[in-house]
C-alpha cells in the first residue's frame, strides 16, 4: 500500500500525527514513522498490508498479549488499532498500526555503523536483549512469547538501554509445548533463522539460534553464515551446514581479543542445526556466555601482566 496514502489516512483518523518526512525505517511488512501525541515524540508502526475487517481479531489478540509484557529491555506497545480504507464495490479493508516509545538513539545496527563497537559494548547489547527474552520466554501469562525475528535492526537504544522491538514469533502454549501460532505478516529474516523455522513454526530454541547469530555478528562485524543465493532454499542449506569460522578478532590495541575467542564455543552451541543440541533455555545460554566472557577477561589480564 502507498506510504503517503497510509500516512494521510492515519493523520485524519487518529489523535496522533506522523511527522512529515520522518520515516524512521521500513521493510517489506511495515513503515515506522516518528510521530507526536500531546507534544510527546512516539514511534508509529503502520502495516503495509490491509486485512478484511473480519480478520482483525488475530491482530488484536496478539497485540493485547504483547502489551502485557513489561520489562526494561522490551519496548512497550502503548496503543494499537486500525485505520479503514474503502476499496472497490465499497468493500472496507483495515490497516493495523501500533504506537511505541520513540527511541532517539536508533537501532543497534545503526549505532554499530555510526560508531562501531568494542567487544564489551557488543556483548552488553547482547546481554540486555537476552534479559528481555528470558522474561518473554518465561512469562507467567500462560504462554511462552517467542520473538521470531531477532537481529540488530530489532534492538533499539532508548536512554542508553537496549530494548527489543517487533515480536513476530507468536506464542508457544505452555512450558515445553509445541503448538505455536506464527504471525502471518513475516516469518523472520533468512540470515538469522534457525533451520527448523524454514520448515515449520518456531520454538524457543529458534530464538536461541538467532541470538547466537546476533552475538557472533556484533562481535565479529560480519555474519557467521552466508548463503550462495538470497532465496530461502539456499539459506536453509547454509544454516543446516552451519560452517562457522572462528572469530579471530584483534582488540583496539592490535592484540588477540581473548573475549571474542572465548565466546565462540557457546555461540557455536547456540547455533547447532539440531535444536536439541542447543542450550535448554535463553537463561542457560546467557549464563554460559557470561562464563566465557569472564574467562576471556582473565586471559586478557594475564597477557597484559606478562608484558609488564
Amino acid at each position: 500500500m502507498n506510504k503517503e496514502v497510509l500516512k494521510r489516512q492515519f493523520n485524519t483518523e487518529r489523535p496522533y500525527r506522523c511527522v512529515a518526512q520522518k520515516l524512521i525505517s521500513e521493510n517489506n511488512s511495515a513503515l515506522v514513522y516518528k510521530g507526536r501525541k500531546d507534544n510527546k515524540p512516539i514511534a508509529i508502526k503502520l502495516s503495509r498490508f490491509s486485512h478484511g475487517t473480519r480478520n482483525l481479531g488475530r491482530f488484536y489478540s496478539q497485540t493485547e498479549h504483547l502489551q502485557s509484557l513489561h520489562h526494561p529491555n522490551i519496548l512497550p506497545i502503548e496503543d494499537a488499532g486500525h485505520i479503514l480504507f474503502s476499496r472497490e464495490q465499497k468493500r472496507q479493508e483495515a490497516v493495523p498500526f501500533m504506537t511505541m516509545e520513540y527511541a532517539s538513539n536508533g537501532t543497534v545496527r545503526q549505532s554499530s555503523k555510526q560508531e562501531g563497537f568494542t567487544t564489551e559494548k557488543a556483548l552488553s547489547h547482547v546481554d540486555q536483549v537476552m534479559e528481555g527474552l528470558i522474561y518473554a520466554h518465561g512469562t507467567t501469562l500462560g504462554d511462552e512469547v517467542l520473538h521470531g525475528d531477532l537481529k540488530p535492526d530489532n534492538f533499539v537504544i532508548a536512554r542508553d538501554v537496549t530494548k527489543l522491538i517487533d515480536f513476530k514469533g507468536g506464542f508457544q502454549k505452555g512450558p515445553g509445548g509445541i503448538s505455536v501460532k506464527s504471525n502471518a505478516w513475516v516469518i523472520g529474516t533468512f540470515s538469522y533463522m534457525a533451520p527448523e523455522v524454514f520448515c515449520t513454526d518456531g520454538i524457543v530454541a529458534s530464538d536461541i539460534y538467532a541470538m547466537g547469530v546476533v552475538a557472533y555478528e556484533l562481535v565479529a562485524g560480519k555474519l557467521p553464515i552466508l548463503a550462495d543465493k538470497p532465496d530461502a532454499q539456499s539459506w536453509y542449506a547454509a544454516h543446516t551446514r552451519a560452517e562457522v569460522s572462528e572469530i579471530n578478532k584483534l582488540d583496539e590495541n592490535g592484540k588477540v581479543d581473548h573475549i571474542a575467542d572465548a565466546i565462540f564455543e557457546p555461540v557455536l552451541q547456540a547455533m547447532s542445526p539440531n535444536p536439541k543440541q542447543r542450550f535448554a533455555s535463553m537463561a542457560e545460554f546467557r549464563h554460559e556466555l557470561k562464563e566465557a566472557i569472564d574467562r576471556g577477561k582473565y586471559l586478557s589480564d594475564k597477557a597484559i601482566t606478562s608484558l609488564s
